[in-house]
């Protein structure tokens, strides 16, 4: 397959040459939530309980 110009195959597919591909953990302000994404973690990290 040929790319249209301006374009790059990468990993994750086809991206405009002037785009990077980085993980959001490397990119984040906050790794904390950034590491919760990446893992599927809830970031709700209050417990509720059903009632009885």
């Amino acid at each position: 397959m040929e790319l249209k110009t301006g374009y790059k195959q990468t990993e994750v597919g086809v991206i405009p040459v002037d785009w990077d591909v980085r993980r959001v953990i490397d990119i984040a302000e906050n790794k904390k939530i950034a590491l919760m994404m990446a893992t599927g973690l809830s970031l709700n990290t209050s417990q509720t309980k059903a009632s009885d």
